[in-house]
């Protein structure tokens, strides 16, 4: 019963000069198309050649009538517009519109179609720094943002140097950031994003200067810990580093703890100390010095190079040579002192029990001359006669002692019995 409701509706509409479908809408152009370039559109319906009344048609994209840029021509219509990216992702579609001489209407939409449009953004990124001043350790966060994604849309980048930086990066949408750590090898490097898609496209920010303030990461080394050279010969002392930190430290030289500034040369992470020996020269000790001229998150670097000692050949002969034949050590000094000492306590005991054993006389001075036979011319002649009384005193003292002797033995033998004579 429905088909012959429909079929005599159908019968009647053509009898009457309406269309009996919607329009039929198709893309003349390609799907996807760039910016700036045209899209063409068409529409159709079914008419009779009885038709006394022609189509009314308009035409609409993202809520917008586009009817001013179609041309009509009985039951077709032309759409041709030139796209901007504000057309991208919108629909479109036509309408046709009929009355017949029953005053009957027609008044349908085609199925909507959607306009793809490829577009780039308008401006280069925009990085949120021109420049970082950093200490080693520190942290900070560079960003970037642009007016549009595009279509296809953008994909972030982000360079420092000439190494890309893939660790804690972020990416939203139409601003992307990362986060970087100070290192020595970021100081100087420029850091800049990139936006790009697939299409080709590719532009870039404006760069940011980074600047890390660092310590050198060892101590100084020395060329030669020990040299041994002769007179007339070049010293050539070498001290390096593998970096010489941020601020760039300065050198410095010793040599036997004393500054040393001429023929020194300084070419950034080395320094070169070169001389002409001399005699004065041997047995010198040479060191380098680098200091930092800032603290660096709360370090000044200051540290000294290994000892380099310099022998000159020969002198080292001599010196010893010197000291076999005048030098003295030490050792041999006090054990002099101890000798002579032993000897002067020695001779003082000799003299303090000759001393004893001498008989009493007036004094020491008058008994070694009396024994010597020697008397001084300065002594007066009362002195003189004092010593002949004593000489006289002694003699008969002596001779007194041998009577006394004499007559104790002769008692002796008087008291002694008389053997009996036979």
């Amino acid at each position: 019963m429905k088909m012959c409701v429909i079929l005599l509706v159908c019968v009647f509409q053509v009898m009457h000069g309406l269309p009996l479908f919607a329009p039929h809408i198709y893309r003349i152009t390609a799907n996807d198309v760039k910016e700036g370039q045209n899209v063409k559109l068409s529409c159709t319906v079914s008419v009779t050649s009885s038709d006394p009344d022609p189509v009314t048609w308009s035409w609409t994209c993202g809520g917008k009538d586009m009817t001013v840029n179609s041309t009509t021509s009985g039951g077709a219509s032309t759409l041709i517009f030139t796209t901007n990216r504000s057309h991208n992702e919108q629909f479109c579609y036509c309408n046709a519109k009929a009355r017949n001489s029953l005053n009957e209407t027609f008044d349908k939409d085609s199925i909507h179609t959607q306009i793809h449009v490829q577009y780039t953004p308008l401006t280069q990124p925009k990085l949120n720094v021109s420049g970082l001043t950093l200490y080693q350790g520190e942290e900070a966060t560079l960003g970037c943002s642009i007016d549009s994604l595009g279509n296809p849309a953008i994909t972030w980048s982000w360079t420092c140097g000439t190494q890309g930086v893939y660790k804690r990066l972020q990416r939203n949408g139409r601003t992307t950031n990362v986060v970087i750590t100070a290192e020595p090898t970021l100081n100087g490097k420029s850091c800049y994003c990139t936006a790009s898609s697939y299409n080709g496209f590719l532009t870039v920010s404006k760069s940011a200067l980074v600047t890390v303030y660092y310590n050198p990461p060892d101590h100084p080394e020395i060329n030669n810990v020990a040299i041994r050279t002769s007179v007339g010969s070049r010293i050539h002392l070498q001290c390096s580093l593998s970096s010489a930190g941020n601020p760039p430290i300065t050198w410095f030289w010793y040599c036997n703890d004393v500054i040393v500034t001429k023929e020194v040369s300084n070419r950034g992470k080395t320094t070169v100390l070169s001389f002409v020996a001399d005699s004065a020269d041997h047995r010198k000790e040479c060191y380098c010095q680098a200091r930092g001229s800032q603290s660096v998150s709360g370090i000044l670097y200051d540290k000294n190079s290994s000892i380099s000692f310099i022998s000159i050949s020969g002198i080292l002969h001599a010196e010893q040579t010197d000291k076999e034949c005048n030098g003295i050590s030490p050792g041999a000094i006090w054990a002099t002192l101890s000798i002579l000492l032993f000897a002067l306590a020695l001779c003082l005991v000799v003299i303090f029990v000759q001393h004893r054993r001498i008989p009493k006389e007036s004094s020491l001075k008058t008994w070694f001359l009396l024994k010597i036979g020697k008397k001084s011319k300065s002594y007066s002649q009362p002195f003189e006669s004092k010593f002949a009384s004593d000489d006289h005193k002694y003699e008969e003292l002596g001779e007194s002692i041998q009577i006394s002797k004499i007559k104790e033995s002769n008692s002796s033998s008087e008291s002694k019995p008389k053997s009996p004579r036979k």
